[in-house]
């Protein structure tokens, strides 16, 4: 049984699906996301109970904010110094890492 508010899955659509999924593999350390699958037009991103997919073609997914979630602060500033706070996806959809748990 999945805990309310959970996500199972999304699709986004891109331009270019091999930059797309290379873009996301290179975050994946810090996204709690790993490649778990291609087939020809769509790579798939699985995490904890939860997963995303890249699909090819037409019209692009725009204006997303995608939040990964982290447990640990350390994660998030790891992710700060390497990207920046919020990234922009080859497709310009806006993503970052947050630790909502940190202590105040």
């Amino acid at each position: 049984m999945r805990p309310d508010g959970h996500l199972d899955h999304l699709w986004l659509r891109v331009a270019d699906l091999e930059r797309a999924a290379a873009f996301y593999e290179e975050i994946a350390p810090f996204s709690g996301f790993k490649r778990a699958s291609a087939v020809p037009g769509r790579v798939q991103f699985a995490g904890a109970g939860s997963s995303f997919s890249l699909v090819a073609g037409e019209p692009v997914t725009e204006h997303v904010h995608l939040a990964f979630p982290a447990d640990d602060d350390a994660v998030v500033q790891a992710f700060h110094r390497t990207y920046g706070a919020l990234v922009l996806d080859p497709d310009a959809n806006n993503v970052e890492v947050v630790n909502h748990h940190r202590p105040v």
